[in-house]
């Protein structure tokens, strides 16, 4: 475990929150986040803390944040991988996945925004694709063209590409078949992978200090 940094007046700061050590090297430290990078730098962990009212329009109405969080990443060249609310410690917190088009290959973005009345966390995770891309894609799809799960049409892959919740969806850049959770274990290095996992782990092992978790809580 690492614990990050010196408190403010308040006695929360982004000192309050410690999440697993994933064995990577501290790159930068401020009194409102902390930056570690993986061993080839090409993934980041941040925690950042926000001294001020949360603009999260809910971490409740799962529906609601699905459509909240397509609408924020859909102009930005990106798309929806997961979107979900779960419960840290007894406060309320909303993890999202998200992939982002670069110019060779995605960037995965893995995010838990932990929400409180005055302030919040968010603890996110960046990995972008190196060297050779779209080695996962190829191999998940060549095994779902053996089985007939997808198929061959005039203009790519049919059923390859949807929304993770809604197939009516064919806005922004959609989840393809290869980077549903199953397939992780077949592609370790894979940049969704790293963050995938690490996020997971993160909202497993995460923890708060006392002041923290008497604050008052987020209603909406």
């Amino acid at each position: 475990m690492f614990g990050l940094f010196k408190k403010a007046k308040n006695n929360i700061s982004v000192n309050s929150i410690t999440v697993p050590n994933l064995g990577w090297h501290l790159a930068d430290q401020r009194s409102s986040i902390v930056v570690y990078l993986n061993e080839t730098e090409s993934a980041s962990l941040s925690v950042n803390y926000f001294a001020k009212q949360p603009d999260l329009p809910t971490a409740k109405d799962i529906e609601f944040l699905k459509s909240y969080y397509r609408e924020l990443i859909y102009p930005n060249n990106g798309g929806l991988i997961e979107t979900d609310c779960v419960t840290l410690n007894g406060i309320t917190a909303v993890k999202a996945i998200f992939k982002i088009r670069q110019p060779a290959g995605m960037a995965y973005v893995a995010s838990v925004t932990i929400p409180f009345r005055d302030f919040s966390f968010v603890v996110k995770l960046q990995a972008i694709e190196t060297g050779v891309t779209g080695i996962r894609d190829a191999v998940v799809a060549e095994k779902l063209l053996q089985r007939n799960e997808i198929s061959i049409g005039e203009h790519g892959f049919l059923n390859w590409f949807s929304d993770p919740y809604d197939k009516n969806i064919t806005n922004g850049v959609l989840m393809n078949q290869s980077e549903q959770q199953q397939y992780d274990a077949e592609f370790p290095s894979h940049p969704l992978t790293i963050i995938r996992q690490g996020i997971n782990k993160i909202v497993s092992e995460i923890q708060f200090t006392s002041e923290v978790l008497n604050s008052a809580p987020f209603q909406k």
